[in-house]
């Protein structure tokens, strides 16, 4: 695998959020910088990867951990920014992902499997093309002389506006119509916050945050016009007892919703549609939803719960709960649904997708583990009673474990999302 070096040269990046319990989410410090200044090094060549070979890519950084309550974990996720000697932007082609400034490293210790973001994304991939491309490395953080491993990671895209990313339309600031991207999600203060018809009506969780335009190019008129469009939306979807789909689809793109809740619906991921939700806008065209984003807890790694395979959850999220109430909506659901379990969403696909991951990661996965593992099982899930009150353990034990649970749960699921489908439908 590819091999990533940080060098924070003697410096320590700071922890500059903190959870406030009156107000129900992570707060930035007052007066804490979230970044430091730090090298990167990217060993991506042909063969064994060591850090004694030429870097594919060499960069000053600017650096800081992601995350709200991720951040609690031992083993951090950063946010990394390519800069030039004088601090301005430099774009850079990373392990083959296409050249921007902005990068994620992610993997959560919540996923001991360290492959549930990975496998979900890929296979969104074969779907929607917005998805971020992800691909495995080593990180290493360079100390003096020294390297501390830090374990296996993912290099991610950012959900941003770039060709290489979200390739929509720039924004002008003299106009007041503007392509935009929006993430649903907690409250962000420091955010461009809109008010929209479903929060006001206390009907629908998670709040809309502007990402693009970005706060410091976009003017009142714009935000007033994303906010309209939005409310419009919302107007259709939650007045009446049924949606118009007919209306619906003049600002909708019906199809990116399918796929967005087919998606999710079989990775489990019952977060989205409230939180870690992105949905896009080109200039002229519709609401497309997605990319689909942060698989963490998807796919039965409920820290407190067995996810019910047999069951559906996604026709109960905001907008989904009133798309599903039309009959039309649901019969593209099960229609796309037997589709994807032709090609993308077989078991087959499924199978391979895992397996071929896993070993390809190879002694990677077993370097992590020797490094996490101790934390990767002390906080036991313990054990889950069924419905028919049988117990269930539910503890980590190993990476293979952890694989076997993944392939185990989607191929369950998969095949029970189909007939829960059509009872949805026939519902209707």
């Amino acid at each position: 695998l590819p091999i990533v070096v940080i060098d924070t040269q003697n410096q320590d990046i700071p922890v500059a959020v903190k959870y406030d319990v009156a107000a129900g989410y992570y707060k930035k410090i007052d007066g804490v910088d979230p970044s430091i200044t730090a090298r990167m090094s990217v060993y991506d060549n042909d063969g064994i990867n060591t850090v004694s070979d030429t870097a594919s890519c060499e960069s000053a950084i600017q650096i800081r951990y992601r995350g709200n309550s991720s951040i609690e974990f031992d083993k951090k996720q950063y946010k990394i920014r390519l800069v030039n000697e004088d601090g301005t932007e430099r774009e850079s082609n990373i392990m083959g992902l296409g050249s921007d400034d902005e990068w994620i490293l992610n993997i959560s210790m919540a996923d001991p499997s360290l492959l549930r973001n990975y496998v979900a994304l890929t296979m969104a991939g074969e779907i929607d093309e917005s998805t971020p491309d992800v691909r495995y490395c080593e990180v290493l953080m360079k100390k003096g002389s020294a390297y501390e491993y830090e374990g296996l990671y993912l290099m991610m895209e950012c959900v941003k506006r770039s060709e290489n990313r979200i390739d929509i339309k720039k924004y002008k600031p003299k106009n007041v119509y503007s392509s935009y991207i929006l993430r649903r999600d907690r409250y962000n203060e420091d955010g461009v916050m809109l008010d929209t018809f479903a929060e006001r009506k206390d009907i629908s969780k998670g709040c809309f945050e502007v990402k693009y335009p970005i706060q410091d190019d976009i003017t009142q008129n714009t935000v007033n016009y994303i906010q309209n469009d939005m409310n419009r939306i919302e107007e259709l979807l939650y007045n009446g007892d049924t949606p118009d789909m007919a209306q619906l689809g003049q600002y909708l793109d019906i199809d990116s919703f399918v796929d967005y809740f087919l998606i999710n619906e079989l990775m489990g991921n019952y977060d989205a549609g409230m939180y870690s939700t992105y949905m896009y806008k080109d200039f002229g065209g519709k609401l497309h939803m997605g990319p689909v984003w942060d698989f963490d807890l998807a796919m039965d790694n409920h820290p407190r719960e067995m996810q019910n395979v047999q069951k559906i959850v996604f026709p109960y999220q905001p907008w989904f709960d009133r798309l599903c109430l039309s009959e039309e909506f649901d019969q593209k659901l099960l229609s796309r649904y037997r589709q994807l379990r032709k090609t993308t969403f077989s078991d087959e696909e499924i199978e391979d997708m895992i397996e071929n991951t896993a070993a390809e990661l190879g002694n990677a996965s077993k370097r992590d583990w020797s490094r996490w593992g101790a934390e990767y099982t002390k906080a036991e899930l313990g054990t889950y009673k069924d419905a028919n009150g049988i117990s269930i353990d539910r503890n980590r034990d190993s990476f293979e474990g952890e694989e076997e649970r993944l392939e185990d749960n989607l191929i369950t699921h998969a095949y029970n999302i189909e007939p829960q489908l059509e009872k949805l439908k026939d519902d209707n």
